[in-house]
């Protein structure tokens, strides 16, 4: 009975599931149920991912019914996390993302999604995971640095996205590519 044309009905809905006094493996699924409604009339909304995921990753290892549930639900959760933090419009800190791969050991996945979500992360949350992929690797940490401070000095006239494709500038002719 929900307004199709009305995407907060579909989130309402999946919180509102939520606010039984006792949360149990049947409310997550439900709950999970209304925000997948929503991605199927709204696929490109990040909150329907964000909200899975919160859900799965969060909520759900109360309630599993054994370790491979509860692996397999988390996986799940970080898949759904990483599609939000990657749609238009999404407020998602990427250390969020990254510190999850590193939670699990995934440290190539968390380098990955750190130099992904780097360039369009603002100025607080690139400083911040500098520090994170530091810790991991002082050599990609320094990368993003010289990629940053590359097109602080050279080309702060487009995206930062779009120029840590570039390269560095132009020197005695040649350029150099990532």
């Amino acid at each position: 009975a929900l307004d199709p044309l009305n995407a907060e009905a579909y989130l309402w809905a999946a919180r509102r599931v939520k606010f039984e006094p006792l949360i149990t493996r049947k409310t997550i699924l439900r709950a999970n149920d209304y925000a997948q409604r929503g991605l199927r009339r709204y696929p490109n909304d990040w909150r329907f991912y964000m909200e899975i995921g919160f859900n799965l990753y969060f909520e759900y290892p109360n309630v599993a019914l054994d370790s491979v549930d509860e692996e397999r639900a988390r996986s799940t959760a970080i898949e759904n996390f990483e599609i939000a933090a990657s749609l238009p419009g999404a407020v998602i800190d990427p250390n969020f993302i990254t510190d999850l791969h590193m939670r699990d050991n995934k440290t190539d996945m968390a380098l990955m999604y750190a130099y992904e979500l780097y360039f369009n992360a603002s100025p607080d949350e690139r400083e911040q995971l500098k520090r994170r992929v530091a810790m991991i690797e002082r050599e990609a940490a320094e990368k993003l640095a010289k990629l940053e401070a590359n097109w602080k000095g050279h080309f702060s006239y487009i995206p930062l996205r779009l120029a840590s494709m570039l390269g560095d500038p132009i020197q005695d002719g040649t350029r150099s590519t990532p």
